[in-house]
């Protein structure tokens, strides 16, 4: 799923110290660069366990090996897509201002539909600012909506690097492609917070 060796990948969870070391040896070289790379996935973990279980899946892009910096961030989440086969449509028509907050200002917004072998798909490209905060962040939203599903599975992408929003784009296509979903019950339901 992942494009590359650049980029790591993990199921949030409470205790993931070990994991955080493995991926920071894979990622990053030996030394500060990998001090930094474990302290960013310890940060992303915690931030998803905070979001109450709606994150199935975490990965970071580090680019740079030298510097262990991580430059983007993935969310792997499934959301609601009611409508059959107009869901696509209907998601890109909702409001804005509810999904991201009233203290948020939408810098930039463009969104277009497409399809991948897994279903329809709907990207976001978003820049925005949070109410007290100077840096502009950059989102990407990419949801596949296979046929027949009641729920899309979304990939959210973050950076604050902009400069490396096309790359991320390009490489979030790569992962939105290869995605294989597998549609079914859950076994006593879904998780709830």
């Amino acid at each position: 799923m992942l494009p590359d060796e650049s980029w790591g990948g993990w199921v949030p969870a409470p205790s993931v110290g070990t994991v955080a070391s493995g991926l920071s040896r894979e990622l990053a070289d030996q030394g500060p660069a990998r001090e930094v790379t474990r302290r960013s996935i310890e940060l992303v973990n915690s931030d998803s366990l905070r979001k109450r279980g709606i994150v199935a899946a975490n990965a970071v892009w580090v680019p740079v090996r030298s510097t262990g910096e991580v430059a983007a961030i993935l969310d792997l989440t499934v959301i609601q897509a009611p409508g059959g086969e107009s869901a696509p449509e209907q998601h890109l028509a909702r409001s804005l201002r509810k999904d991201f907050g009233w203290t948020t200002r939408i810098v930039e917004y463009a969104a277009q539909t497409s399809e991948v072998p897994a279903g329809r798909l709907t990207i976001e490209q978003v820049l925005l600012r949070r109410f007290g905060e100077r840096q502009v962040q950059g989102f990407l939203f990419l949801n596949v909506f296979p046929p027949g599903a009641a729920e899309a599975a979304s990939l959210v992408f973050n950076t604050v690097h902009l400069d490396l929003v096309t790359e991320v784009a390009r490489q979030g296509r790569m992962i939105a492609e290869s995605l294989d979903l597998t549609l079914g019950d859950i076994p006593g339901g879904r998780r709830r917070g």
